[in-house]
């Protein structure tokens, strides 16, 4: 049976994950959790439904917009699975206001693009990351 996950950690409140065989969505569920839950939270997901990220012939994740901190949370996880099990990931973008039920649908149905990189990927940040100047000189004292 084809098995596919879907993970979207473009929000910095909120993990969702998904289960479907063949065309239908089988679980949707949104984690009401932050970054540094999140890996947890995917383990849950997979015991709860009896399965392991082997079991999976492809992974959706959304690559962004979205939430700096989330993105590359959600991503390293993701890209460790990729690295490690050489899993067929495939970052997909996907609007805010969008549904996941919607852009998981796509996903299944063939309508969104689906470039696997042979590497690794990166996220698809909302705004520029904002990096400023230290107020401190190299003794810690303020400027």
């Amino acid at each position: 049976m084809r098995r596919f996950l879907y993970v979207n950690g473009q929000d910095i409140s909120h993990l969702v994950l998904g289960l479907a065989t063949e065309k239908e969505i089988d679980v949707l569920d949104k984690n009401d959790v932050g970054p540094e839950e999140y890996l947890n939270t995917v383990q849950v997901f997979l015991k709860e439904n009896k399965l392991a990220v082997s079991d999976f012939e492809k992974i959706f994740v959304v690559a962004g917009p979205g939430s700096a901190t989330a993105l590359r949370s959600i991503l390293s996880i993701v890209n460790s699975i990729k690295f490690v099990l050489d899993a067929k990931v495939f970052p997909i973008e996907k609007k805010a206001d969008e549904q996941d039920s919607y852009t998981f649908k796509l996903c299944l149905e063939g309508k969104i693009d689906e470039v696997e990189h042979k590497k690794y990927f990166f996220p698809i940040y909302e705004n520029a990351p904002k990096i400023t100047l230290s107020t401190k000189d190299e003794l810690g004292r303020a400027l």
